[in-house]
């Protein structure tokens, strides 16, 4: 039987394409799970970033200029949910802010590429009973938080919060 010195056999390119197949599977699997911890990660980091400016605005409209809530007698408490509206310049009872995945804010949650809503609540306690609701003492505490959720699964990925005192710290 004569030696061979050069060449390959058939079985021999079927068995290195399928090695290498098998090495092109498993590069591709792993990739797409690299790629989905980055989208999260990156949704993560932009949500923060959105609460966080938020909270910065919240510290910059102050005490006083923050809506109140609706005062509860039993508990001297008082609580107000929505969010700031930007296009309004305004706070919006029971409204809900939406961004991209940029975080550009979009006009509503059905407004194309929305990814992000934000949602705040502001909560008072220590408060002066008044006869037409209640009014800021020294003693009182605004609670400010907000809470990123994304959108459309409704997963919350954020929440951060400050507390703002009347009389200043």
């Amino acid at each position: 039987m004569a030696k061979r010195t050069h060449g390959f056999t058939i079985i021999e390119a079927l068995v290195g394409s399928a090695i290498l197949g098998l090495g092109l599977t498993a590069l591709f699997t792993h990739w797409v799970g690299v790629f989905n911890r980055y989208t999260k990660a990156r949704e993560v980091a932009q949500a923060g970033q959105l609460a966080r400016a938020e909270v910065e605005r919240a510290k910059v409209y102050g005490t006083a200029n923050l809506p109140l809530g609706t005062y509860a007698s039993s508990t001297n408490t008082a609580t107000w949910t929505g969010a700031f509206d930007p296009g309004t310049g305004g706070w919006v009872t029971s409204g809900s802010t939406y961004y991209d995945r940029s975080g550009n804010r979009v006009a509503s949650a059905a407004a194309s590429g929305v990814r992000y809503k934000l949602q705040a609540t502001i909560s008072d306690t220590g408060l002066l009973t008044k006869s037409t609701g209640y009014a800021f003492q020294m003693q009182s505490e605004r609670a400010f938080a907000v809470t990123v959720t994304l959108v459309p699964e409704g997963s919350v990925v954020a929440q951060m919060g400050t507390n703002i005192v009347p009389g200043g710290l």
